[in-house]
């Protein structure tokens, strides 16, 4: 496995790892205490209209965290807003985890 798939995995297991010991502490009923994984997009630098760039987010507790920032990563949080994750509403998206400088993980600006 690469360094930045490495950094990437363990960013990912350590969100799941903290956050769903929490949100079991606090209890099911509630669906916000809960962690999701959602993949935003799974691109390369390639231009390619079917895929946007490379981005996760983590949602714990219904706040989100995104693992890299691909291009069209606001726009895929929109569309998973209106599938019904409503924690990546845009005005919601204020923290980034970048795995590494490559311009595929690091074009989706927030603003």
């Amino acid at each position: 496995m690469t360094t930045p798939r490495l950094v990437a995995v363990t960013i990912v297991l350590f969100f799941a790892d903290v956050f769903f010991a929490q949100a079991a502490a606090q209890g099911p009923e509630n669906p916000a205490n809960r962690t999701q994984v959602v993949v935003l997009g799974t691109g390369n630098p390639n231009a390619d209209p079917d895929r946007s760039g490379p981005a996760v987010a983590v949602v714990v507790n219904g706040t989100p965290y995104l693992v890299d920032c691909g291009l069209g990563v606001v726009r895929r949080a929109a569309a998973a807003e209106k599938a019904g994750v409503k924690a990546l509403a845009v005005k919601n998206l204020r923290t980034v985890f970048i795995t590494h400088l490559h311009s595929d993980h690091t074009l989706g600006t927030l603003t």
